[in-house]
C-alpha cells in the first residue's frame, strides 16, 4: 500500500521534486512492478496537470 503523505505545495510545481516525492512515498514492502507502476502512472498524472514546457 502506498503510505500517505502530504507535500509543500510550491514543492508540487517543480517536477523532480514532485516525482521524487512519490517515489519516497512509496514503500520497501511494495513489490518492484508495484512501486514502478505507481510511479508509472502518477507521472502520467502530473503530465495531464502541468504539461512539460518546451
Amino acid at each position: 500500500m502506498v503510505e500517505a503523505a502530504t507535500m509543500p505545495v510550491a514543492d508540487a510545481k517543480e517536477p523532480r521534486v514532485w516525482l521524487s516525492f512519490v517515489q519516497a512515498s512509496l514503500t520497501d514492502r511494495e513489490p518492484a512492478a508495484i512501486r514502478q507502476a505507481a510511479v508509472t502512472e502518477m507521472t502520467g498524472l502530473w503530465h495531464q496537470v502541468e504539461p512539460a514546457t518546451p
